[in-house]
């Protein structure tokens, strides 16, 4: 006799990387109904907020609240650090800001922690009951995050040294970490290219190392190398809060299921209890994310 109308209510999505914001109008479910790109100039605030109310002209529905993803760390007012792609936002109440120029509620979050809350809301680890924490190794902007079932939370900053990375250094607010700038996509690319391996803009240099590992030894070292910082991290990240599910995407699993076999062999050498490795397939999880942790403000009269 009733039914669920997910489409009723929406939310903005809002996505940037210091330069540019991308704005999708979704549903409960993540189903997009607009989207709207903008150049940000000298109020990055107001363009947004502009660009949120231009873009929710073109739907049908109640837009209720704004989430926006950012690759860095935000509290709960949305003031930002550790985010060195937006540093003409670092130390702003992002939310606050945005929600007087909106007249929306507004939430800011990690968008590795908007990708957790997505997969658990409809994702592969939808039907864990148990603790699962998520990585996502992308191009270097920020340090990432995980996020566990069981608590808030938890973001990192990975402390790990790799016998490849000998002059591992301090931490700065304003820079990404030496395990970002040696292991992400682009710090990747960087050493393959430095080591004469050739890896295109738009290729996962993971992939074309597994690619060329077999005929070529120094695809095969540079490979290793990888999966020795990336079990590390994940070793520094299963010991504090115990997970067994760790979700994986971005170039730590660009290379697939075949990917997989020596990440998880590795980290049996750093973590001697048996926690599972899984790709993350399918669905934009951190739009899902972000939808929720939108309706989420709303219920909470925030």
């Amino acid at each position: 006799m009733l039914r669920f109308e997910g489409a009723a209510e929406l939310a903005a999505v809002v996505e940037t990387d210091g330069t540019t914001a991308d704005v999708a109008i979704a549903d409960w479910d993540g189903e997009v109904t607009a989207t709207r790109t903008t150049n940000l100039g000298d109020d990055p605030v107001k363009d947004i907020a502009d660009l949120v109310r231009a873009t929710a002209e073109d739907v049908d529905g109640r837009l209720r609240a704004i989430c926006v993803a950012i690759p860095g760390i935000a509290t709960d007012t949305g003031e930002l650090s550790l985010a060195p792609s937006l540093m003409s936002m670092n130390g702003k109440p992002l939310a606050e800001l945005l929600h007087t120029a909106s007249g929306l509620p507004v939430v800011v979050d990690n968008d590795v922690n908007l990708i957790m809350v997505g997969e658990h809301a409809a994702g592969v680890a939808e039907e864990s009951v148990t603790s699962r924490c998520y990585t996502w190794e992308a191009p270097a902007s920020a340090p990432r995050s995980c996020w566990t079932a069981k608590s808030a939370p938890v973001r990192t900053a990975t402390p790990v040294r790799s016998g490849s990375s000998p002059t591992a250094g301090a931490f700065q607010r304003d820079e990404v970490g030496d395990f970002e700038r040696n292991w992400s996509s682009n710090g990747l690319r960087e050493r393959a290219v430095a080591a004469g391996i050739p890896v295109g803009s738009t290729e996962a240099p993971a992939a074309v190392l597994l690619d060329r590992a077999a005929t070529d030894p120094a695809a095969a070292q540079l490979h290793d190398d990888a999966v020795d910082a990336w079990a590390r991290a994940i070793a520094s990240v299963v010991c504090v809060i115990d997970p067994t599910l760790v979700l994986l995407s971005g170039e730590i699993a660009a290379a697939g299921d075949r990917g997989i076999a020596p990440l998880q062999d590795r980290l049996q050498r750093y973590w001697p209890k048996n926690v599972v490795l899984q790709l993350v397939v399918g669905m934009d999880a951190m739009r899902l994310g972000a939808v929720r942790r939108a309706f989420a403000v709303v219920d909470a009269g925030h």
